[in-house]
């Protein structure tokens, strides 16, 4: 299998006596500049290569249990795995640190706005709240007011209403149906206290013989 170059290496020659071909290898040049990826196909070089490549492998697994891998060659047997100039490095370690940042900002944008939505759908629940508390004790008040209304009511056909006459003093009214027939007690215009049955039933004073 092939190997792949860093991007700042442009020859490589591997002498027989180390396993190599002894042969110098160069980057290709593409339309007068040097190509970005170079893919040696040496047999001989690149399996001295790949014992290279094995040797400057690190790996760790963090405390999250996150695995890690570090080539500290100027050699990569995948294009992706193929490490980068200090020069690139420190550039992606900007972008990283710009990335985190932009991210932390973005993620603190969001998380106010959602406080923000958290306070306001608070002050409608809240508002309802007391609303549906003042109706409920509008309600009940309601209520008790007709329970009154309804014992007054059953208070009055069983006994004599209050009255409040003109000097704002109570009394009792005075029956105005006769409980014999039920007509009227007085007629009207007459004065004093009603009798106790009309004058219908009033019975006849019997006549002494003189």
């Amino acid at each position: 299998m092939p190997v792949y170059a860093r991007s700042d290496v442009d020859l490589v020659a591997i002498p027989a006596g180390s396993g190599g071909c002894g042969q110098p290898h160069a980057r290709p040049v593409v339309n007068g500049a040097p190509a970005k990826v170079w893919k040696l196909a040496c047999p001989q070089c690149e399996q001295e290569i790949k014992r290279d490549i094995k040797a400057s492998t690190m790996e760790w697994i963090d405390k999250e249990k996150v695995k890690h891998t570090y080539n500290t060659s100027v050699w990569g047997d995948d294009p992706s795995r193929v490490p980068m100039t200090p020069d690139e490095e420190h550039v992606s370690q900007n972008l990283e640190t710009q990335g985190r940042a932009s991210m932390a900002q973005a993620f603190q944008g969001m998380a106010q706005a959602l406080i923000s939505e958290q306070h306001k759908q608070t002050a409608v629940e809240t508002e309802q709240s007391v609303h549906a508390q003042a109706k409920s004790e509008a309600a009940l008040e309601i209520e008790q007011l007709r329970e009154q209304i309804a014992a007054l009511q059953q208070a009055f056909g069983t006994q004599q209403p209050l009255l409040r006459p003109k000097n704002g003093n109570p009394q009792k009214a005075a029956s105005a149906l006769c409980p014999e027939c039920g007509g009227p007690l007085r007629q009207p215009g007459s004065r004093g206290p009603s009798p106790k049955v009309c004058a219908s039933c009033k019975p006849a004073k019997k006549k002494v013989p003189a």
